[in-house]
């Protein structure tokens, strides 16, 4: 009888200290992964800070049509006072633009830039003009780098892309 309560005894000891284990491990990888997203959070803040950030569109939702997954390479760059816009679209267009390029690939001045900061994240506005239009950006971004720009003009429909902010890649000469 003794052995018996012996042995339980221990096998309750050893199964407390596994338990104690498998929470410090659990402890550890949560602090793990609440340093990388603080890590994140600095990123995007710092990148926001210097007006020196890439927008990179993975899906494009058109106005009154389904989303659509698009291609890795469509970007919205701001650096300083600049932006470079290779976005697609997809829409009605009031106007027709003849030049064979897309409304939405131009290279310009910012006007009216502004931000806004909240608990969750970053609001930013700005506009720009391509050849022939003037067209308002309002961008979305969470502390962890989600976005959402809208895009509004005064010659196309509305359109709206999902995304991540990241940095500007230095490009090779």
């Amino acid at each position: 009888m003794k052995h018996i309560i012996l042995i339980l005894i221990l096998v309750t000891g050893f199964g407390a200290i596994q338990a104690q284990q498998n929470k410090t491990k659990r402890e550890k990888r949560k602090a793990k992964k609440e340093a990388a997203y603080a890590m994140k959070v600095k990123k995007v803040k710092d990148l926001i800070d210097q007006k020196a950030y890439k927008f990179i569109a993975t899906q494009m939702l058109p106005s009154g049509a389904p989303g659509n997954h698009i291609s890795y390479g469509y970007d919205l760059t701001i650096n300083d006072n600049e932006v470079i816009c290779y976005l697609p679209y997809l829409g009605r267009a009031y106007t027709a633009d003849l030049s064979g390029k897309g409304p939405y690939n131009f290279e310009n001045k910012i006007e009216n830039y502004s931000i806004k900061r909240s608990k969750k994240g970053y609001l930013i506005k700005f506009e720009a003009r391509n050849k022939s239009d003037n067209i308002s950006f309002v961008l979305d971004v969470e502390l962890n780098g989600s976005s959402s720009l809208r895009v509004y003009s005064d010659n196309r429909q509305g359109i709206s892309y999902l995304g991540d902010i990241g940095e500007i890649e230095e490009k090779p000469e």
